[in-house]
């Protein structure tokens, strides 16, 4: 799942980290689906996956180490990668060994917890990134900072 994640990211070059979390949602969404009908056909029906959102936790690491460059590898090494992709895969192999072992509900409850607040962390710095590009094209449209048009 993480390979189709960096093939996509390299092949769509997008730049910011919400467009990251969107395509680590579609690779986790289409990947869920076939889980799912895998499910249908084993009659062996699990609805409480803890691991719904390590997907997207990849993705917008990956764009926020971008940091609007292209796709290289070296950014695998790179630390704000790497704070989103370590925990994403403890939780992920914590999930499913819980599953084979024991299967508790509470560590699949605390997963979810725990990646839904990563990926809500994550959101924040898109959102906080949106708010530079913004900030920076209102500057560079009006040197004093000042609004340049009239009011009527």
């Amino acid at each position: 799942m993480t390979l189709l994640i960096f093939l996509f990211v390299k092949r769509l070059a997008p730049r910011y980290i919400l467009n990251g979390i969107c395509i680590g949602s579609c690779v986790g969404g289409g990947f869920a689906m076939l889980l799912f009908v895998g499910f249908l056909f084993t009659s062996d029906m699990d609805f409480s996956s803890g691991s719904v959102y390590l997907d997207k936790l990849i993705g917008g690491g990956l764009l926020q180490a971008m940091d609007g460059a292209p796709f290289r590898f070296g950014v695998l090494n790179d630390v704000r990668f790497l704070r989103t992709a370590v925990p994403a895969a403890v939780l992920l192999a914590v999930y499913y060994l819980n599953n084979i072992k024991w299967g508790l509900l509470f560590i699949r409850l605390v997963i979810a917890v725990l990646s839904a607040a990563a990926v809500l962390l994550l959101i924040s710095a898109g959102q906080k990134q949106c708010v530079r590009i913004c900030h920076a094209a209102w500057d560079a449209d009006s040197p004093d900072g000042d609004e340049t048009e009239e009011l009527d």
